[in-house]
């Protein structure tokens, strides 16, 4: 009798072990596109970053040769210089097929969109020149990056999974100034909304209207949220209190002002866009709320030191008033970037 329970322990023993032999491990029960995709992805990403720590080695330029706008701000008292990058006007589209957040009755008007507008000289799409922009971005010597609207040309799923990818290989602070086509829900159709487009913008960043500057210790960097129309009271209020903060300001903005100085903005404005194409010109015309806005910039005691916008799809540089220098740099689409070095005044 002991002996053929012995017997029995001994096969119910090597049962156990060769069911644990067998047994699926955890790893083949995780779906294989997280393994193969985030899990190794963040892995080489990892050893990649410890490489680059290791060898002390810089990035190495993109293939694309860039063109950059350099603009210097010169401003009083300040301790130190500090450099930025602008980029504006992307004006990306991934969406070459039906995706989350798309009706499919507006691809084709897409596909047109796609081939028309955001292709730079060199025959290259956005979508193809933001990975070499990024590795242009890890590659200069800046404080931070403004991105100044219309990164992407509408907002879907696809077109902001592209650019957040970008934005979360950048190694330095950004601030995200949104304009119309970054929240444009214009191709969903039924299925994709105005609200859909704040929640995808919102997982970037946050995009909070009241914390888009940055201050610093001798000057602030202001950027105007949705500049492409009339803000409200309490966005007033809120840039109100800012250009009261007893230093002096650069102003961040997509769409640019008029000049009170300067006809050659409107010249360029009708040869480019075929109408004034900034505030108080015939494309814009302010409200109440965002006329005392502009006061705070256009009168004579004004702390702005320099407008920095996008918009206009061509480069212009001068004065906004007898004060007040205006920067609008060309689009990010043409394989334009923007260098704004803040620097002390000399008397």
């Amino acid at each position: 009798m002991l002996i053929a329970v012995l017997i029995l322990l001994a096969i119910i023993t090597v049962a156990v072990w060769i069911i644990l032999l067998f047994q699926p491990s955890k790893k083949e029960n995780v779906s294989p596109n997280i393994i193969e995709g985030e899990i190794i992805e963040d892995i080489q990403k990892q050893e990649y970053t410890q490489e680059e720590e290791e060898s002390g080695e810089q990035l190495s330029e993109p293939q694309y040769n860039f063109t950059v706008e350099e603009v210097t701000v010169p401003v009083e008292n300040l301790s130190e210089s500090y450099h930025f990058a602008w980029v504006s006007d992307l004006h990306m589209i991934t969406d070459h097929e039906v995706g989350p957040g798309m009706d499919g009755l507006y691809l084709e008007e897409i596909k047109e969109r796609y081939e028309d507008l955001p292709v730079d000289k060199e025959g290259l799409h956005a979508e193809e020149l933001w990975p070499m922009l990024v590795q242009k971005l890890r590659t200069m010597d800046i404080d931070g990056v403004v991105f100044g609207g219309d990164m992407i040309d509408y907002c879907s799923e696809s077109n902001i999974n592209a650019l957040t990818k970008g934005l979360e290989q950048l190694q330095v602070p950004y601030l995200y100034i949104r304009a119309d086509h970054d929240m444009g829900a214009w191709y969903g159709g039924a299925v994709f909304l105005d609200r859909h487009a704040k929640k995808l913008q919102e997982s970037i960043d946050g995009n909070d209207i009241e914390k888009k500057y940055w201050e610093f210790d001798d000057f602030i960097m202001v950027g105007v949220d949705y500049s492409n129309k009339d803000m409200s009271k309490n966005q007033m209020w809120t840039l109100e209190e800012q250009f009261n903060s007893g230093k002096p300001v650069i102003v961040l903005t997509h769409v640019p002002y008029s000049s009170h100085v300067d006809e050659s903005l409107k010249k360029l404005s009708m040869e480019v866009r075929n109408t004034e194409y900034y505030w108080e010109g015939e494309h814009y015309q302010p409200n109440e709320d965002t006329s005392e806005y502009l006061h705070m910039i256009y009168r004579d005691e004004s702390v702005v030191k320099q407008v920095l916008a996008g918009h206009l799809h061509s480069s212009w540089d001068g004065m906004i008033t007898d004060y007040v220098p205006q920067h609008i740099f060309g689009p990010a689409f043409e394989g334009n970037i923007g260098l704004i070095h803040v620097v002390p005044a000399t008397e």
